[in-house]
């Protein structure tokens, strides 16, 4: 049998990589604010929260793999929506 920490730690992987490659595509195109324009601000605040709430969680019950990848992934958010709040300042100035 898989002892429970190592499932946890499976699922907090997939639950980071999950997240790393649209960061990266909106790091590779942040000059560029038509292909940012399918990037939701709304998605990337639920992700802040969704992170919030599991890490709550997992300090509440001490359960530190379910709140694992909200280290990474709530900054990975946090990055996201300042570039692409950037991007789209940037678009409407030059659209002027």
């Amino acid at each position: 049998m898989i002892p429970a920490h190592l499932i946890g730690i499976a699922g907090a992987a997939i639950s980071f990589l999950l997240f790393v490659p649209q960061a990266r595509l909106v790091w590779a195109n942040r000059a560029r604010p038509d292909r940012l324009a399918g990037i939701s601000i709304l998605g990337q605040i639920l992700i802040i929260a969704n992170a919030g709430l599991w890490g709550l969680y997992a300090a509440a019950t001490g359960a530190f793999w379910s709140g694992a990848p909200g280290i990474v992934n709530a900054p990975l958010a946090i990055v996201v929506i300042v570039l692409v709040v950037r991007s789209r300042r940037s678009a409407a100035t030059d659209a002027r």
